[in-house]
């Protein structure tokens, strides 16, 4: 990526940075990467960090890194940027398991889905998996790379996506991360350590 990217914020173990579609979270005590809590979807949830604390138009172009943990396994975590509405986005869907699972780069476009590209990866449950998503503009249209810190080093968990149509690339969008499918009974999913760079 060729800009400059800049921290923006550092929401971390404050809910006031984020905007919840409903009460299924909490701050939990016991299970944190950096204490003293981390943010737990009790149950089906989504989260946008307001824009106030980091404005849309700066990350037309962008990063977000974050922990993120499932003590059981887990129908769809989702790291969503560019976000208009509820069916227009670009994303990452991430499935923890104990077995290989699909995880995904798509493009949500009038409520339909395009997968951008995939890759069959196990991310292990009960454990902190620390995620880089990178979005950024270039020749080819909208380039998103995502990747995983494993062994001291970031490495490639899903290839390259690619969109020519590259939308909403002069508006920018919001942006967050959401859990769909979960129920009290799985344990929820664990979020930390988030941090948030983009281009202004």
């Amino acid at each position: 990526m060729k800009k400059q990217l800049r921290k923006h914020a550092k929401p971390h173990h404050s809910s006031g940075d984020w905007d919840f579609a409903n009460t299924n979270w909490e701050l939990n005590s016991s299970v944190y990467v950096s204490s003293p809590s981390s943010l737990r979807f009790l149950a089906t949830n989504n989260t946008k960090v307001k824009t106030t604390t980091v404005p849309i138009a700066n990350v037309k172009e962008g990063r977000i890194i974050t922990y993120i943990r499932a003590p059981i396994e887990d129908n769809r975590t989702e790291i969503v940027f560019r976000w208009q509405d509820n069916n227009n986005y670009y994303c990452v869907a991430l499935h923890f398991s104990g077995v290989a699972q699909t995880q995904y780069i798509y493009r949500r476009q009038g409520g339909e889905n395009t997968i951008l590209n995939s890759a069959s990866k196990q991310l292990a449950l009960n454990a902190w998996h620390k995620f880089r998503v990178t979005w950024w503009n270039d020749y080819v249209g909208l380039v998103i790379r995502v990747e995983i810190w494993q062994d001291g080093a970031w490495i490639t968990l899903i290839a390259d996506g690619y969109d020519a149509l590259n939308l909403w690339n002069d508006v920018g969008g919001r942006l967050g991360i959401g859990d769909f499918g979960i129920t009290t009974a799985s344990g929820g999913i664990y979020v930390d350590d988030t941090y948030i760079y983009g281009i202004g």
